[in-house]
This record gives structure tokens, C-alpha cells and sequence, in this order.
């Protein structure tokens, strides 16, 4: 069978699901377990947060895991919303999102949040004119994918950084899911970039786990309460399978990316 929907999903690789396989049977510890079964999971726990962010440029204290994209998604963005409804309730996001953002940013509204959608052109590309005439002094967040998930477009998200340089108020997340594979890291993870949401099974990983990047300093209400994990950001017991089946997934994915890019084009 030959397979085209690599959008929707990716088949697991064979090194990853065993590094899946090899954890959840061999590591029985709970990182947040005192004894030593508890310590070796949450060495490998922050070893896979480690080279996370090694390859993806940033602190390791910048990366969170999840469930996936749509809990990033959602975490931002209700996150971005709690955190800064005193400055502001003005939220801008394409008008080509994903419904993790569209459908959060949609609540939001209904809880009060005023929702604008940034326009696109024919071929899907956010209009950097038109959306930075959307901009007000009351404007918290702008939300935008990387790369469409249905159309292919890269969104100008070096544009939007510029836009955004000297108005460091306003908190800019993209939703990076489509993005690990298709386009170079330094292309999206830009300076200027506070927030950006990951999901494994877009790049050959586990489905069920995902992260999130959080520039530091940057300050979001956690959605979930309960034994302080994450740094009391995210309270739940960890994926660890998950989690260092996604690190390995995210190495071979990115090694020697520009070669595998030229043999594709």
C-alpha cells in the first residue's frame, strides 16, 4: 500500500516504536517517585527534554510535554487569554487555522474575548498588510500556523516576527505541528516567537504526546492542576515511553535535514 496522508498522520518509525517499546518495559519508575526506579525515569524524563530543545535551539527549561497539538493549541491560548485579560481581550489568528486554534479561540469569544481572523490569499498565505491593520493597543496574542496542514502553505512567520519587534506586549504563538520535517527549524523558531506546539505522530512519533515551547519569562495559566509536574505548569504523571519515543523521532526526522529535503525536491 502506498500511503499519502502524512498530513493526518505518520507511520511510526521502526526505532521509535522500539525505544517505546524498550521503556514502558524496562523503566517501571514514576519520575516523581522517590526511590530509584523513580530517579532513573526522571533522568530519561529530562534527558529527552534535553535533546528536545538541543534540536530544537532553546533552554530545556523552555520545554513542556503534552498530549499532543491540540492541548498546546489550547493551553496557549487559554493560557495567553487568563494570564493578560487584564491588558487586553484582543486575539488575533489567521482565518486558516487548525480547529485546535479556531475552535479555542472560538470559546474564548464566547467567554468574552473579542476573536479577529487574520485574511488570507488565494493560494492561503496569511496578508501581512491586512493583519498588521488588525493590530490594537488591546491586542494580547496572534496565533498562526507554520505550514497549513491541508493547502501546504508556509506562512510568513519571519514577517509576523518583524511586525511584531517593537511591540513585545503582544504574545505571538505558531503552531509548529505541520512545520518538524517540511521546514528548517530556523525558519520557525525564531527570536521573537514566545510559543509554538509540537505533536509527535506528524514526525514519525507516538501518537498521544506532543510538547510545547515556552520562551522563558513568558507566563502562562496551566489548564491542568494536580501534583505539580512540568515545573507545576502541567500536572500529570509523564509519558515517559511516550516522551522519549518523540526525542528519538525528533533526532531522526531533523538529522541531515537539508539532504533528505534536496532528495525530495
Amino acid at each position: 500500500m502506498i500511503y499519502f496522508d502524512n498530513s493526518a498522520t505518520t507511520a511510526i518509525h521502526p526505532e521509535v516504536l522500539r525505544t517505546y517499546t524498550d521503556v514502558a518495559t524496562k523503566i517501571m519508575g514514576n519520575p516523581s517517585s522517590l526511590h530509584n526506579l523513580g530517579s532513573t525515569a526522571t533522568r530519561l524524563l529530562e534527558a529527552s527534554r534535553r535533546q528536545i530543545a538541543e534540536l530544537l535551539h532553546v533552554h530545556s527549561d523552555e520545554i513542556f510535554f503534552t498530549s499532543g497539538g491540540t492541548e498546546g493549541d489550547n493551553w496557549v491560548l487559554k493560557g495567553v487569554a487568563f494570564e493578560k485579560e487584564k491588558f487586553g481581550k484582543h486575539i488575533i489568528i489567521s482565518a486558516v487555522e487548525h480547529p485546535a486554534v479556531k475552535n479555542t479561540a472560538a470559546w474564548l469569544a464566547a467567554q468574552g474575548f473579542e476573536v479577529e481572523l487574520a485574511p488570507v490569499d488565494e493560494k492561503g498565505f496569511v496578508k501581512l498588510p491586512e493583519l498588521e491593520a488588525l493590530i490594537r493597543e488591546d491586542t494580547i496574542l496572534i496565533s498562526v500556523m507554520a505550514v497549513n496542514n491541508e493547502v501546504g502553505a508556509i506562512q510568513p512567520i519571519k514577517g509576523i516576527a518583524k511586525l511584531l519587534e517593537d511591540r513585545p506586549t503582544i504574545s505571538f504563538h505558531i503552531d509548529a505541528v505541520q512545520a518538524i520535517g517540511k521546514i528548517a527549524v530556523e525558519d520557525f523558531m525564531l527570536e521573537r516567537v514566545d510559543f509554538a506546539t509540537f505533536s509527535a505522530h506528524k514526525f514519525h512519533g507516538p501518537r498521544g504526546v506532543g510538547f510545547l515551547y515556552v520562551k522563558s519569562g513568558k507566563r502562562l495559566t496551566p489548564l491542568l492542576h494536580g501534583g505539580g509536574q512540568e515545573n507545576n505548569k502541567r500536572s500529570t504523571t509523564e509519558n515517559l515511553a511516550g516522551i522519549a519515543a518523540t526525542a528519538k523521532a525528533l533526532r531522526l526526522n531533523l538529522e541531515n535535514f537539508e539532504q533528505k529535503t534536496e532528495k525530495i525536491r
